[in-house]
């Protein structure tokens, strides 16, 4: 009985204390209940989150109490929910697409490149600690008209090991942010270790038509086992030898003073430019955006 009373004038000196600093669950199909892989999921307006697993499975550990979680997959509608207790159980809405109606003539097979660098111009871009998800924006040109397929994706990483991420495509909404996803399901990358060229070359038979109103190309990282690496560095002011847990790849970028054609999803919400140049770069104006080459075909 002295232990309940104790207990009682302990939650009442301190209700702000939460005794639960996790939250875990797992997020299903709303159709068929099948559990969903690779959804992230982000904090709204901070930088936490996670990706679920091959079961549907995530787990953050910190205090969400009242907070707000985002539950972003392919194929799937956005979920927000705020949470209310410690173990929760996430159904997401499958999307309808329409295909639009494509007519293939036979012809003399044609391509178009566009985004083309060359890997001397690369730079390395530090990998996230939290899920996000990095685009480059594409105008559309009368002249793809002739190429209008996408056909293959170039995209540069350097990782220190083999890693994962998912290939992302976003038609352009009418206030010029990332709208609608173009693929249906998830387009898991594997990466090698190393500099390595990813050509992602299984794209024709989908029959991509580039969108009048601009394409973006994104990676999505993913907040999974895999993909980990612990950094060891030391504290510049303290001097300090610190860890910290980063996802694997880097990615490759190049320099563009253009701050509409680089984007970010971070926070639950996107924002423009990869962000601008560290010291090395020389120019703080001009900002970093992914090093992405489309080939079109006809």
């Amino acid at each position: 009985m002295r232990k309940n009373q104790l207990l009682l004038i302990f939650l009442f000196l301190f209700p702000q204390i939460n005794l639960f600093p996790q939250v875990k669950g797992y997020i299903f199909d709303q159709n068929d209940l099948t559990p969903i892989s690779f959804v992230n999921i982000w904090v709204k307006g901070e930088n936490i989150g996670t990706t679920s697993n091959n079961a549907g499975f995530f787990l953050i550990k910190d205090t969400l109490s009242g907070k707000s979680l985002i539950f972003s997959s392919i194929g799937y509608e956005r979920e927000i929910l705020t949470v209310t207790d410690t173990i929760l159980e996430v159904y997401l809405k499958p999307l309808t697409y329409s295909i639009p109606e494509v007519n293939i003539k036979p012809q003399k097979k044609a391509e178009k490149k566009i985004g083309e660098f060359k890997r001397s111009q690369l730079f390395r871009y530090s990998s996230p600690g939290g899920p996000q998800i990095f685009a480059r924006h594409f105008d559309y040109k009368d002249e793809y008209s002739l190429t209008p397929f996408v056909s293959s994706i170039r995209i540069e990483t350097f990782s220190t090991k083999e890693a994962v991420f998912n290939l992302r495509l976003f038609s352009t909404d009418s206030e010029g942010l990332p709208g609608r996803d173009i693929l249906e399901e998830n387009h898991l990358v594997k990466v090698k270790e190393g500099k390595k060229t990813n050509r992602i070359s299984d794209l024709e038979s989908k029959h991509i038509v580039f969108p009048q109103e601009g394409l973006f190309i994104a990676v999505e990282y993913l907040i999974i086992e895999q993909n980990e690496f612990l950094l060891k560095f030391k504290d510049k002011n303290t001097g300090k030898r610190m860890e910290k847990i980063i996802y694997m790849p880097f990615l490759g970028t190049i320099k563009s003073d253009s701050e509409k054609n680089g984007w970010v999803y971070r926070w639950g919400k996107w924002y423009k430019d990869l962000g601008k140049h560290d010291e090395e770069m020389g120019d703080e104006n001009i900002g970093n955006i992914l090093a992405v080459e489309i080939t079109l075909t006809n």
